[in-house]
């Protein structure tokens, strides 16, 4: 829940008493998010004694989407969810085109067989990758609310597609999830098998 705290600023001179929001800007609809898709599926492997390398990359990623949805700030929600989408998305070896290499993977996973529902997921993920570099080299922080809930349906709803869906459930190596991703690109088509 939001919530207001309080602090206390003391200086040699002066105590100076502030008010300042703490915890997320809205509350977070636990009734909702427990019904979605997946959600069983990412309590299963946070029990899960020894994950695997996908597993635990699917948990990273649920762990940055979790911070972005309590951070206060716009800008570092973005930033948070934009985290969470490249370290499920790219992995650890990232070495160009970052941007269109996540945006492409996105549109794999989320875009639908359509290709003009993928060109759509390519164009979003690309513009808002193009608002994560200007946070991070120029300080930018001008994210709107249709931004940041653009950025969050993405990770959420490609973290819960890799949790719950075949054939990603059944993969339990970071090998075979970059294997599929490029058969996909490979292939130019969209195939859950």
């Amino acid at each position: 829940m939001p919530q207001r705290e309080f602090v206390l600023a003391i200086c040699e001179d002066s105590i100076t008493p502030v008010f300042r929001q703490a915890g997320p800007l809205r509350q977070i609809p636990l009734n909702q998010v427990s019904r979605r898709k997946g959600f069983s599926r990412i309590s299963e492997l946070l029990s899960k004694e020894s994950p695997t390398d996908l597993e635990d990359r699917i948990l990273a990623s649920v762990q940055w989407a979790g911070r972005a949805q309590v951070e206060p700030r716009r800008e570092e929600a973005f930033l948070l969810y934009a985290i969470a989408l490249e370290s499920l998305l790219l992995g650890k070896d990232v070495k160009s085109e970052i941007a269109y290499r996540l945006a492409v993977r996105c549109a794999h996973i989320g875009g639908g067989p359509a290709l003009e529902d993928k060109k759509r997921v390519v164009d979003q993920i690309q513009s808002l990758y193009d608002l994560r570099s200007k946070i991070v080299h120029s300080g930018n922080f001008l994210v709107s609310e249709a931004e940041l809930a653009l950025i969050r349906e993405y990770a959420v709803l490609t973290v819960l597609t890799l949790a719950d869906q075949e054939p990603f459930r059944s993969m339990t190596t970071c090998k075979e999830f970059e294997a599929w991703l490029e058969t996909q690109l490979l292939s130019g088509g969209f195939s859950r098998t």
